[in-house]
């Protein structure tokens, strides 16, 4: 991942701990591991603002692109948590980050909200 990736990623899981202390490990390590996926395209500060402020097809949507990865990264990193044997329920956690209609009080939505909030 990306320093700046990696920074955020760091921002996360620190924020899942502020809002849910007895956090399980699972939730953790999702925070952690959330934008992954990401990792696939170099880290391109241009198109990462511009994926901010134009459709997804404007920056490309055949497999590796840059709109690809945005639109699709959750998916990329879950796949690559289960690739590595990495556990099943953070998979889920990573591949399902950006959704907006999270169970209230469930793990995913303390998730999702960090996400959010840096």
């Amino acid at each position: 991942m990306d320093t700046r990736d990696r920074w955020h990623a760091v921002a996360v899981a620190r924020l899942v701990l502020r809002m849910k202390p007895d956090a399980p490990d699972r939730l953790v390590r999702a925070a952690l591991l959330h934008d992954v996926g990401k990792s696939v395209r170099p880290y391109r500060l241009a198109e990462r603002i511009a994926g901010h402020v134009l459709p997804d097809a404007w920056l490309g949507t055949q497999r590796g692109a840059a709109g690809y990865v945005k639109r699709y990264h959750a998916r990329l990193g879950a796949a690559m948590v289960r690739e590595v044997g990495g556990s099943e329920a953070v998979a889920q956690l990573v591949e399902q980050h950006e959704r907006t209609d999270a169970p209230a009080g469930s793990e995913l939505a303390v998730l999702v909200a960090a996400d959010r909030q840096t």
